[in-house]
């Protein structure tokens, strides 16, 4: 059977609390392609062996790599942890050869310059790095973390890449029609309070802890600090103590649906996403769909999104604590009705005008 590049798996499936991938694919199929969502085989040869499970797929798109990664179970004695993972990255660039040669591509989104919590960071450095250098395409939401993964990864500039900056999910409600004070009643926020909004899954390395510990440093009962999301077990107990040490701190330990999202964002007067560091943010994204200003550290402009503009960026002397303070008494509305208008902008569609054409091998 001859092989289609318009025929794409996405590896690994991770839609079901995270609406990314579908996205992407409803917005390619309207381009003419046909993807599939899969996971990594429990294969030593994952890729040869997703290329013979779709015998008609051109492209093998890979989206986290993380399971690859983890399958790698490292020894106490450094030596023999390294001489497996030197067998186990061998074998990962000679199987990508073996499925180049049956007809497939393979392309890697860099959502992360590396897992956040990763058991070996140096190592996963060099995997990825093996990685990047054998994928036909890397795909990035940035040119700002284009360069920056070039240059950790230390990657040529003849190694292909394509820029697609990563899409508003544009929400049911995109311009925040839901009542505010309606929507503050609903989460016990003052009407005469400045309230900040944190949310997503809550973990350390998010930030929640610095967002808390700057929050509390903050004076006057004027001010509220929602954070809002699951906790992972692992970490309820610190976050739950350290919330509960200011009465101004709401924590909403819970899975939010779409639409209960939408009113708590709604409510708030900014998003605070002090991610130490990442490539995309997704809740970015959203909080601009719903037309709010953005509390991001200087290291967030790698995002693309949505500068000056729409954002202010905490670092150096300049404190998160300085960021929060300021926001709380300044004109947010110029900000607001910018993200508004970008939300707007940044369509799956539009999202699709390059990446194609790389699946086809028609670089621009």
């Amino acid at each position: 059977m001859d092989r289609s590049r318009n025929k794409v798996v996405f590896v690994p499936q991770w839609n079901q609390q995270n609406p990314y991938q579908d996205c992407l694919a409803s917005a390619l199929e309207k381009k003419g392609f046909s993807v599939t969502l899969d996971n990594y085989p429990k294969h030593a040869n994952v890729f040869s062996a997703i290329a013979d499970k779709y015998p008609d797929a051109g492209v093998i798109h890979i989206h986290w790599i993380a399971p690859l990664f983890n399958r790698l179970f490292f020894s106490k004695n450094r030596f023999k942890s390294e001489a497996r993972f030197l067998i186990y990255a061998l074998n990962m660039v000679l199987d990508i050869r073996r499925a180049k040669r049956k007809g497939v591509k393979i392309v890697w989104t860099v959502h992360n310059l590396s897992n956040h919590e990763s058991k070996n960071p140096r190592m996963e450095l060099k995997f990825r790095r093996l990685l990047a250098r054998n994928a036909d395409v890397l795909c990035f939401h940035s040119k700002e973390a284009q360069e920056l993964v070039y240059r950790e990864y230390n990657l040529s500039a003849r190694q292909p890449f394509a820029i697609t900056q990563h899409a508003c999910y544009q929400p049911s409600d995109p311009a925040g029609t839901w009542e505010s004070a309606t929507s503050r009643e609903e989460y016990a926020l003052g009407h005469d309070k400045f309230v900040f909004l944190f949310f997503g899954q809550i973990r350390k390395y998010k930030g929640v802890k610095q967002l808390i510990e700057s929050f509390r440093t903050l004076e006057g009962s004027h001010v509220q600090l929602v954070i809002a999301g699951h906790i992972v077990p692992s970490e309820e107990e610190w976050i739950t103590r350290e919330a509960a040490k200011d009465p101004r701190i709401i924590l909403k330990n819970r899975f939010l649906g779409d639409e209960e999202l939408g009113r708590l964002i709604n409510a708030c007067d900014i998003v605070v996403l002090p991610y130490a560091r990442t490539l995309s943010s997704g809740s970015a994204l959203l909080a601009i769909s719903y037309g709010k200003p953005l509390i991001l550290p200087e290291s967030g402009k790698v995002i693309g999104v949505p500068g000056e503009r729409g954002a202010i960026y905490f670092g150096g002397s300049y404190t998160l604590t300085d960021a929060m303070d300021n926001a709380s008494t300044a004109d947010l509305q110029p900000q607001g009705a910018y993200n508004l208008a970008l939300a707007r902008e940044l369509t799956w569609e539009k999202m699709t005008e390059t990446l194609p054409l790389h699946y086809l091998g028609q670089m621009p």
